[in-house]
């Protein structure tokens, strides 16, 4: 069990809103999207982000076991944004990163967690 949730559980959370910061390497994009390696399976995130006029929206799936993970992003863009994505253990944990190009804009990103599976 974990976070109080039963093996196999899938839950969809709330909308939540980061500001990825301009010109910034591997930084944890929300304090939610760190998740335990010793009990997650997977988690699928939806997402939209915005930079200046650009937008990129799409899907994230990320599996883990208890030492590594491994994330697959479908997406699709209006231009290129310059933020790029990737999952980095950290501890105990696996976390969902940014990085991002010197533009001198940040961007917004607005995602939910669609499902999360725990053992």
């Amino acid at each position: 069990m974990s976070h109080g949730m039963p093996a196999g559980t899938s839950i969809s959370t709330a909308w939540r809103i980061a500001t990825l910061t301009d010109n910034t390497a591997n930084t944890l994009v929300h304090a939610s999207t760190a998740w335990p390696l010793a009990s997650t399976a997977s988690v699928s995130l939806e997402f939209t982000s915005k930079r200046g006029n650009n937008v990129l929206a799409g899907r994230f799936t990320i599996v883990m076991d208890t030492a590594t993970g491994a994330i697959r992003a479908d997406l699709v863009d209006t231009a290129a944004t310059g933020v790029t994505f990737a999952v980095a253990v950290n501890g105990v944990s696996l976390e969902l990163r940014y990085t991002t190009t010197a533009t001198g804009v940040g961007a917004t990103m607005s995602f939910r967690e669609t499902s999360r599976v725990v053992f």
